[in-house]
């Protein structure tokens, strides 16, 4: 049943739990020499590109092309976290990278990864259970860091000043933070009892905004082309889709806009993760069945469930944890996922049939995040410690370093 799920995204790490207690600035050794990545001619030579000139050269040289799929490496591990690590998030340039897991710190390394030092800041956060979401506060140059988690919180660390507090706490597990692209500085937060709450950190206020009743609630997104639209996914195969603006009136079905059905084989189906792409698509993670891809453009049909989805994505197993991401690459080209048996793995949209697989974790791999402006790749998961994946150099079998972005 949906009550005896498990509760946490690996075992226990109570044991561990004082290996990172004190607030401490550390300078980690990365595993391998550091040199810049040159894609190609079009940047021989030069050490940066400018985002719009890098934006430009992916789409056109790399994004739609397998290769710089297929031929990823493990770059770097970082182990500096004492247990799981069941969330990591690249801020907006990719400049930083932010951790959380089961030994309660948040952990932010320090971007790019192109030098031999590489450094980053631990602070424990005031949560009791393990931490499942991170989000920096825009505005305060990452060092204002939400999480919530196991223990129902919502807390708001000071990587600065090393303070934390409890800024809400939830009658069970609070599981997703959503950024707000219509309101800058206000966050949704779901609780796995079905509710949606609204942060505002510019007048620091928490309100209940949308329950979904006697459903359990997994996942929620937001639409890159309509920001006033998010996406929900419960404990059942429907993904409903919401105009935020009608919530406050008309609660949550007469919210729903539109709604999207996976026909279920398995009867603990249910939703672990939502992602838009840029092309009035939905890609959802299922737990217990394969994910699939809809095409919100697609006239639907009440009487045929699969009238929206485009395919579905065969070749990995998700049934152990409830939190796993999906994620979109390369120009919405290419997605991936991490799953039960410790791997990553890829497919290219079109087709059914993974396209790559890598071993990312000797149990489950819960999170996938690729960089936002190149095409490395960040992971987690059981084990306590967060990968780093590029594409290998040819000629001396060395990974490369991210790419350089001028700003």
């Amino acid at each position: 049943s949906m009550t005896e799920r498990q509760s946490t995204t690996g075992s226990s790490s109570s044991e561990n739990m004082d290996s990172l207690e004190s607030v401490e600035e550390m300078v980690v050794k990365t595993t391998k020499p550091r040199k810049p990545f040159l894609y190609a001619s079009f940047v021989e030579g030069r050490e940066t590109l400018t985002v719009r000139e890098n934006k430009t050269f992916l789409r056109e040289k790399v994004y739609s092309d397998p290769f710089f799929i297929k031929n990823i490496r493990l770059e770097d591990r970082f182990s500096v976290h004492g247990g799981c690590v069941n969330i990591i998030d690249w801020n907006h340039d990719g400049t930083r990278l932010f951790a959380s897991g089961d030994d309660l710190n948040v952990v932010v390394y320090n971007t790019p990864w192109d030098q031999e030092m590489c450094t980053h800041t631990a602070v424990r956060t005031a949560h009791t259970h393990n931490v499942f979401a991170v989000a920096p506060l825009p505005r305060s140059n990452d060092s204002l860091v939400l999480t919530c988690g196991a223990d129902g919180k919502l807390c708001l660390t000071n990587m600065e000043t090393k303070e934390t507090e409890d800024l809400y706490e939830a009658d069970s597990m609070t599981l997703k933070i959503l950024p707000l692209p219509s309101m800058p500085g206000c966050f949704f937060f779901t609780s796995r009892d079905g509710n949606v709450f609204l942060y505002d950190s510019r007048i620091k206020t928490i309100e209940p905004f949308l329950s979904v009743g006697e459903n359990e609630l997994y996942g929620i997104a937001s639409n890159p082309s309509d920001p006033n639209q998010i996406a929900i996914g419960r404990d059942n195969p429907v993904i409903t889709l919401h105009d935020i603006r009608k919530v406050a009136v008309e609660k949550f079905e007469g919210s729903i806009v539109h709604s999207v059905n996976s026909p279920s084989t398995h009867h603990d189906a249910f939703v672990s993760d939502i992602k838009f792409t840029h092309r009035n698509e939905i890609l959802v993670n299922f737990s217990c069945q394969d994910p699939a891809l809809f095409d919100l453009s697609l006239p639907f049909s009440s009487y045929d469930p699969r009238s929206q989805m485009v395919r579905s994505y065969e070749g990995r197993k998700n049934v152990q944890t409830f939190l796993k991401e999906i994620a979109t690459m390369h120009d919405d080209n290419f997605f991936a996922t991490g799953c039960d048996s410790g791997k990553i793995v890829f497919w290219h949209r079109d087709s059914p049939y993974p396209i790559h697989m890598v071993f990312a974790d000797q149990m489950i791999v819960n999170g996938v995040k690729p960089h936002p402006f190149t095409p490395d790749i960040a992971s987690c998961g059981i084990d306590s410690d967060v990968k780093i994946w590029r594409l290998a150099n040819d000629d001396d079998d060395q990974s490369p370093s991210i790419f350089h972005v001028a700003t």
